[in-house]
């Protein structure tokens, strides 16, 4: 536990290094970086996360810390509203973050 405590500090601060400065990342890096910060969390409320990464090299010119905090908000924000609503799927596991692609209904 304490390490993976260090771990996110460790990739907080070093996010906090580059304070307003725009730079070129892969926005799987960033998604990934997220959900570790987010692991424990999710492993409680027993949440799955299903990863599609659409072009899976995807990069962005972007103020990286900020889109960290922009996509940790958003993954609890997420796992507090699953916590609400429940649907089951037919095997009777819970259903998770899924990232559908544009007509796969």
């Amino acid at each position: 536990m304490l390490e993976h405590i260090n771990e996110i500090v460790a990739m907080q601060q070093n996010y906090a290094k580059t304070f307003a400065v725009v730079e070129k990342v892969k926005v799987r890096d960033l998604i990934e970086d997220a959900l570790r910060m987010n692991e424990g969390a999710l492993a409680r409320h027993v949440v799955e996360v299903a990863r599609d990464y659409e072009p899976p090299d995807c990069e962005i010119n972007v103020e990286k810390h900020k889109v960290l905090q922009i996509l940790i908000n958003l993954i609890g924000n997420a796992k507090y509203a699953l916590r609400r609503v429940r649907p089951r799927r037919k095997n009777g596991s819970p259903y998770a973050f899924e990232k559908t692609r544009p007509g796969s209904n």
